[in-house]
This record gives C-alpha cells, structure tokens and sequence, in this order.
C-alpha cells in the first residue's frame, strides 16, 4: 500500500492519517486487508469507466485505451486507487515532481490526475492519423495484400479511444452533479473544462473513424477497379481473337473444302486470320476498349 499526503504537491507519507487529505494505492490483493473504512470497486467482468454514488462517496472503475485498468474511491478526505498495473503510481510519482497547488483538495487532484492520464492522448491520435494517411497514399499506388488488415486494426484502436472518452464523458456527468457535496464550484469548473478536453479528444477520434472508413471505401473502389480492368483486357482479348477461334472451328471440321485443294489456300487462310484479327483490334481501339 502507498500513501500519499495532498498539500501544496503530492507528498509520500509513511502511514495514514485521518486530519488530512491524502491518496492511497493499493494492490489487489491487499483489498481483503485493507484498513480503510470506504467501499471498494469491486472487479468487473469487462472493462469500462464507470461512475456511482455510495454514502459520502463516488466509486468506479477507469479502463483506457493504452490498456490501463484500474478501481476507485473517492471521498471528501481520501482517494483510493486499486491498480496492479502500476500505471497510476507512475502517475503519482509525475504529479509529485511537477504539481504545486496554491488550493489542495481532492477535486483538484483528480483533475491534474485525470489530465495526465490523458496528456499523450493527442499525439497519439495523431500518430494513428499519420499512419491512417499512409495507408491512403499506399491505396492510390500500390495497395498491399494486407494493406485492409492493417486498417481494420487501426480502425480497432481508434473505436477503443472513442470508447473510452465517450464512458468518461458519463464518469464526468456523475462528478459534475455532485449530489454528497464533495467538490467546491471551483473544482466543479475544473471538471468541466476536462469535460471540454474530452470532449475533443472524442470529436478527433470520431473523425479519425470516419476516415478510417473513408480510406476503407477508397481502397474497396480501387480494387474494384482494378477488377475492372482486369475484365476488360480479358473481353479485349476474347473480342480480337474470336475470329481466329472461329476459323479454326471451321478448318477443324472433317468436309471437302474448295481451298484445300488450293495451292494458296494455306497462305490465303493465314492472311485472312491476320487481317481479321487486325480489323478487330483496330475497332476496339477506336472504341477505346483500352
């Protein structure tokens, strides 16, 4: 178990104490010993931000996209985590080193918490559309074989973003209605200006969706164009050359004919296969068949 005093920064302390405002982290297994007299998250079957009321407390659960899970509590007095990952003790140790605050309470620390959560979230998405853009210039060249899986996969990722901005658009609802009074206005404005980031953020991945659907729409037309082209140097060809075919089909049958008797019946055939044959090709030029 790790302790934390809120003061003017996040300070570690050796043990708990009930005069002032701290923050707590705990392990899984220390659920079953723990000396905290507040109502824990208990685990869910899937992983989802999540918000209730309890008594004089808010608890939930907090799942993101970079696969960081974990449980919490709040109170007026206390904010308790239950984390394996060690994310949030990574979190912790930042807003020790660089978090000063001239008014410490717990609403404003679970907003700088919060807002450090989701401090790489932008790049991120950008990075997912950068490579989402090459995808695009890689469908107007030359599309890979698994060009469409790659898509599918970056598709996947930036739904688990909208995801999870959308559920903590819910988990901020919950705190802004503040029905035990535990945040001051001021910690309420702060809450609605993470609101607002959130609600950016899920805006971006809401457009990143779409293009990643728009990209997908693109590289399905290309390889029906593809296919398309295909097919028509197929009937090109099948067109030029049915006359020889046809020739041959005649040639091929067991009659007397006149020109076989010929002296230049072979040539003469050979010639007429030619000229055909360029006859065709010449209308389907002009057709623009190709």
């Amino acid at each position: 178990m790790e302790v934390y005093q809120i003061s003017s920064t996040l300070v570690p302390a050796a043990q708990l104490r009930d005069d002032v405002k701290q923050v707590v982290v705990l392990k899984e297994a220390e659920r079953q010993g723990c000396p905290l007299k507040i109502r824990l998250p208990e685990r869910p079957s899937g992983r989802f931000c999540t918000a209730q009321e309890d008594g004089g407390g808010i608890y939930g659960t907090m799942a993101l996209p970079n696969k960081v899970f974990f449980g919490y509590t709040v109170t007026a007095e206390l904010v308790c985590f239950v984390d394996d990952s060690g994310a949030v003790e990574r979190v912790l140790q930042k807003l020790s080193a660089s978090k000063r605050w001239s008014e410490p309470g717990v609403g404003r620390f679970l907003y700088d918490f919060w807002g450090a959560l989701l401090e790489e979230d932008l790049r991120k998405l950008e990075a997912q559309e950068e490579k989402i853009t090459k995808m695009e210039s890689a469908v107007l060249n030359d599309p890979p074989a698994s060009l469409h899986q790659k898509l599918m996969f970056h598709r996947r990722q930036v739904i688990s973003f909208l995801r999870c901005y959308t559920q903590f658009d819910d988990v901020l609802d919950r705190l802004l209605e503040n029905g035990n009074g535990l945040f001051t206005p001021e910690e309420l404005r702060l809450f609605r200006l993470l609101q607002e980031r959130v609600g950016r953020l899920r805006s971006t991945a809401q457009n990143l969706r779409e293009y990643c659907l728009q990209v997908w729409e693109l590289f399905q037309a290309e390889v029906d164009l593809r296919q398309n082209r295909i097919m028509k140097t197929l009937t090109t060809v099948t067109v030029v050359f049915s006359p020889i075919t046809l020739l041959v089909g005649w040639y091929g049958m067991n009659f007397a004919m006149p020109e076989l008797g010929w002296s230049y019946g072979y040539v003469f055939v050979i010639a007429l296969g030619v000229v055909v044959t360029a006859l065709a090709a010449w209308l389907c030029k002009r057709k623009k068949f190709w």
